[in-house]
């Protein structure tokens, strides 16, 4: 992941942006298969892993409405002061 993210901030040509992007893929495939491995290993395994791949669907919308918000807020401020 170091590679792709050096390599992006150097401001390279789009082909190497490319390439760094799929640094950066396979680096955080490889985080979470890590994280996959961990959890399975545990004392409850699939129960952590459900869990954890379960989070990722109560935490969407959470998330999105909490951006949602702050879009509409940042749009709506200089009206505000008029």
């Amino acid at each position: 992941m170091t590679c792709g993210l050096i390599s992006i901030v150097c401001t390279p040509p789009f082909p190497m942006v490319i390439a760094s992007f799929s640094f950066l893929g396979f680096g955080m495939a490889i985080n979470l298969a890590l994280g996959n491995v961990f959890a399975a290993n545990l004392q409850n395994g699939t129960n952590m892993l459900g869990s954890m791949h379960g989070s990722y669907g109560v935490s969407f919308p959470l998330i999105h409405d909490t951006h949602y918000y702050h879009i509409r807020k940042l749009c709506a401020e200089p009206y505000l002061h008029s």
